[in-house]
């Protein structure tokens, strides 16, 4: 069994829609997790779990870091499943299939940042119809994550361990900074079709203005120099070409010391 978390913000009915498709997919509604972004109080869903509502998140919502590593804690202390989803409400379940999910992910158990198979995107291609192929090459979207990441952390109590930046606001990149740490954990990331999604194009276009909290052109430019600032600190440098390099490195390091997973991996991946 996994649990669920949907990020939402002025969208009540298409939360009841992400919660309609995880409910037919067997994911039982009380392990569904509603994390609202500052959404105007006639719009918050009747089924919400966590409400932020101070005025920099009325304004400016939560975005996907901040939203989830939220969700991610309510999930830590009052679920016992072993994995959660991590779903933006503007993405749509296309299909699920837990049996070949939970044998994929037994069947790895070094496997522990997935992402779910993203429609008309190459991944198809990367993975060749395999259940679960060892990757980091994914976009931001959905992702699927283990509760061992954080049992690992255990081992050392005086760090609290957030599997998303809380600085990156804007939530750039936070794929691949979710993969750095959990290869720094000694675990690995991987792409599944056994849980295929997409985003809810049509949605995005019929209801821009209650979703939006800044015009395209402000975030990207905000994105640019926060994402620049941030990487300066982190890494010493603003190029965030750094990070690709940074994960591309330790996932070759990872297979080197772990063979046996090698032809798990997509080739183009592997040198």
């Amino acid at each position: 069994m996994i649990s669920a978390a949907i990020l939402t913000r002025n969208s009540p009915e298409l939360t009841t829609l992400r919660i309609n498709e995880l409910v037919s997919h067997r994911i039982p509604e009380e392990e569904i997790i509603v994390v609202d972004a500052g959404s105007d109080e006639e719009l918050v869903h009747d089924q919400t779990t966590i409400r932020v509502d101070h005025l920099e998140v009325l304004e400016m919502g939560l975005r996907f870091c901040r939203g989830m590593n939220l969700a991610i804690d309510h999930w830590l202390h009052h679920s016992k499943t072993a994995w959660i989803l991590l779903l933006p409400a503007d993405y749509e379940i296309v299909a699920v299939d837990l049996r070949r999910l939970e044998a994929a992910l037994e069947s790895v158990p070094e496997a522990a940042i997935v992402a779910p198979l993203q429609s008309n995107s190459e991944q198809a291609e990367l993975i060749g119809g395999a259940d679960l192929k060892l990757a980091w090459q994914f976009d931001d979207g959905p992702l699927l994550v283990a509760r061992k990441l954080w049992e690992e952390r255990e081992r050392a109590p005086k760090s609290k361990f957030q599997l998303f930046s809380h600085d990156n606001f804007r939530s750039i990149l936070y794929g691949l900074e979710a993969t750095l740490a959990a290869l720094f954990l000694g675990f690995c990331p991987a792409i599944t079709s056994a849980v295929e999604t997409r985003e809810d194009e049509s949605y995005l276009d019929r209801h821009q203005v209650k979703l939006r909290t800044e015009s395209r052109e402000d975030h990207l430019l905000k994105a640019r120099i926060e994402m620049e600032q941030r990487y300066s600190v982190r890494f010493g440098t603003a190029d965030p070409w750094y990070l690709v390099r940074a994960v591309d490195s330790l996932f070759l390091k990872f297979l080197q010391e772990n063979p046996h997973l090698k032809d798990l991996a997509v080739k183009e991946l592997v040198r």
